[in-house]
Order: C-alpha cells, then sequence, then structure tokens
C-alpha cells in the first residue's frame, strides 16, 4: 500500500504537467485583443495673423538708426511736442521724407502720447459751507 500512494501521486503529477501544456503540434492561440481607441482629431487653435504695423517699421526705420527706441519710448509728448522733436532730428539729419513726416509724428503721439493724469478724488463740502446747508 505504501508503494501505490507514491506512484499515484507521481501519475496525478504526470497527467497535471500534461494539461498545462499544449501538445507540440498545436498552433497557438491568438491573443484577442481590442482595436486600439479611435483618435479625437482636434484641430489647431485659430491663429490670427498679425496685420504688419507698416507705420512702427517706419518709425524704427527713421528714428533708431541713430539711437536706441527706448530713447522715444521713454517720453510721453503732445502731438505738437512730437512735432517739434521731429523737425529738429530732420535738422539734424534724419531722413525722413516730407510725406513721412505726418505719419511719424501722427504715430509717435499715438502710442507715446501724454500719460493720463488719475481724476483727482472728489472733495466733500466743508461742514459750514453753503452745500452743507
Amino acid at each position: 500500500m505504501h508503494l501505490l500512494i507514491p506512484v499515484s501521486l507521481g501519475l496525478a503529477f504526470v497527467a497535471l504537467q500534461a494539461a498545462q501544456t499544449p501538445p507540440p503540434d498545436s498552433a497557438p492561440v491568438p491573443e484577442v485583443t481590442s482595436p486600439p481607441p479611435a483618435e479625437t482629431v482636434v484641430p489647431p487653435p485659430a491663429v490670427e495673423t498679425p496685420v504688419p504695423d507698416v507705420d512702427a517699421e517706419l518709425v524704427t526705420a527713421r528714428c533708431t538708426t541713430c539711437h536706441a527706441a527706448s530713447r522715444f519710448e521713454s517720453k510721453h509728448l503732445t502731438q505738437d511736442q512730437w512735432q517739434g522733436v521731429v523737425t529738429r532730428m530732420i535738422s539734424f539729419g534724419a531722413r525722413v521724407t516730407p510725406d513721412e513726416e505726418p505719419t511719424i509724428v501722427a504715430w509717435l503721439a499715438s502710442h507715446y502720447g501724454p500719460e493720463e493724469a488719475p481724476a483727482a478724488p472728489a472733495q466733500e463740502a466743508p461742514a459750514n459751507s453753503v452745500e452743507a446747508q
């Protein structure tokens, strides 16, 4: 009887191995996979093509041949004051045609005009004034 148990266990082990190992002449079973998810096509964001500022290009071309743009970018002048600056630069040799001059002055005044002063706070009328009565 002692001999019967090891033989029975050995046969059971061989049977178990045979059940887990596919026969050598069988083709491998392909793995079932689901198709890849459909790609969501997201259009690129709309990009506005900037409109070239030809007046800025003119100012840059004429004014930065002698000095840096920071020279005029730091000023805040009225149109008449810019006219005086441009006229003076022309007298110093700036190559600006008579047709370009008003364009340059207008552009400088619109981009580097006087800074608006903050509104003064409203003052309350004194208690003894006519308005308070």
